[in-house]
């Protein structure tokens, strides 16, 4: 387990977005979202987002291709091209255990959906654990603990003056290193 004092979390958000671009929780124009990370972003770190980060990996609207007809013919293009790797930094338990109802959809049950499959690829998830849930949370209705993230590359715990840092399967570990 690695840590990171949270007066250096800029610095360590920095240099994780020099090798895939980093998602933060900020409050933009009044609602809390994940926005791509920028050195003078304030970090919204209190609470979950109002908008969950799951438009990452599912966004609402996607261009996949377009098409041409001439006469009788037609001709399809593919417009998607596989995204870049990258990090979302500071989604909560409850929307990574909802990431695992989009897994479920997309890629159970005898149909894998390729776009959201290679969102979740190239993307990898850093957890913040809570010390306790909001009113407002779920998780123990659910059955999960707040303070952990099972299906998380990384789990982030807040400790004092600084983030643990716990990797949790191998992609948690290449991303540390």
């Amino acid at each position: 387990m690695k840590s990171v004092k949270k007066a250096n979390l800029p610095q360590f958000l920095e240099a994780l977005n020099s090798k895939r671009k980093v998602f933060v929780p900020v409050a933009k124009d009044g609602v809390s979202q994940f926005a791509p990370w920028d050195k003078g972003v304030e970090l919204f770190l209190d609470r979950n987002t109002v908008i969950p980060p799951k438009g990452l990996f599912f966004p609402q609207t996607e261009e996949l291709y377009e098409y041409e007809v001439h006469k009788q013919e037609g001709s399809l293009k593919d417009l998607s091209a596989p995204p870049d790797p990258f990090v979302v930094f500071g989604m909560r338990p409850c929307d990574v255990q909802a990431m695992k109802v989009l897994d479920d959809v997309f890629l159970t049950k005898g149909y894998q959906d390729a776009y959201y499959k290679q969102k979740r690829e190239q993307g990898l998830i850093m957890a913040i654990g809570c010390a306790e849930p909001c009113e407002t949370c779920f998780c123990d209705s659910w059955g999960f603990n707040p303070a952990r993230a099972a299906l998380a590359d990384l789990l982030t715990l807040e400790e004092g003056d600084r983030f643990l840092l716990a990797p949790q399967p191998e992609a948690g570990e290449k991303l540390l290193a």
